[in-house]
């Protein structure tokens, strides 16, 4: 009795792996010439497609310049802050070098005297 019994979930499992390699075949197939009542729906639906890659193309370079802008804004930012660093420290070592001068005048003054 428990030969005759019907599992729906195994019968199921059966016919699926029976036809996966049947589908699998018949997409591997070469597709036929399309007749002419498809080939104005394909040449619509290829303007289509080819209208949203160019579309998603340009949004897509419009934000890496964005993102390019964005970092150029940052790097901006840090070379004017080092920018304003060196130069103080330019200003420094040039009053050290005019003090240097002076030092050294004084120095020779007191040679002179002596």
């Amino acid at each position: 009795m428990g030969f005759f019994n019907i599992d729906l979930k195994k019968w199921l499992f059966v016919i699926l792996a029976l036809l996966l390699p049947l589908v699998t075949i018949n997409m591997e197939q070469k597709p036929v010439e399309s007749n002419w009542l498809s080939r104005p729906f394909l040449f619509l639906t290829s303007l289509v497609q080819d209208g949203l890659f160019n579309f998603s193309s340009g949004v897509k370079t419009t934000t890496s310049q964005y993102l390019n802008l964005l970092n150029v804004k940052k790097e901006n930012s840090l070379l004017r802050e080092q920018n304003s660093q060196l130069t103080a420290r330019l200003q420094v070592h040039q009053e050290l070098e005019l003090e240097n001068q002076r030092l050294r005048q004084l120095f020779d003054f007191r040679n002179e005297l002596k």
